[in-house]
C-alpha cells in the first residue's frame, strides 16, 4: 500500500500463504485471473505492483510492464 509518482501501488499473492504472512489486516483482499487482474490494474492507472512483499519470491511490476501484459491479454482474447 502506498504510491509511486503519485499513481497507488498494488500487492498480489502467489498464494494464500503468502497472503497470509503479509497480514493484510483492514485491506481488502480478493482472488482473481491474471487475465482480468491486469487489465483491471492498467484501467486503475496503477503505477506498480507489488509481488509476495515481505515473501519469497518477490518481485515488481511498473507500469509499462502492466501495460505490456494487458496488451498480451487482448491479443490472445482476440
Amino acid at each position: 500500500d502506498g504510491e509511486l509518482g503519485g499513481r497507488p501501488v498494488a500487492a498480489v499473492f502467489s498464494s494464500y500463504d503468502a497472503l497470509d504472512t503479509y497480514q493484510p489486516r483492514g485491506l481488502n483482499a480478493l482472488t482473481v485471473s491474471g487475465m482480468e487482474l491486469f487489465p483491471w490494474l492498467v484501467d486503475q492507472k496503477v503505477g506498480s505492483v507489488l509481488i509476495n512483499p515481505g515473501n519469497a519470491p518477490r518481485g515488481e511490476l511498473y507500469a509499462n510492464e502492466l501495460l505490456m501484459l494487458r496488451d498480451g491479454i487482448r491479443r490472445m482474447m482476440h
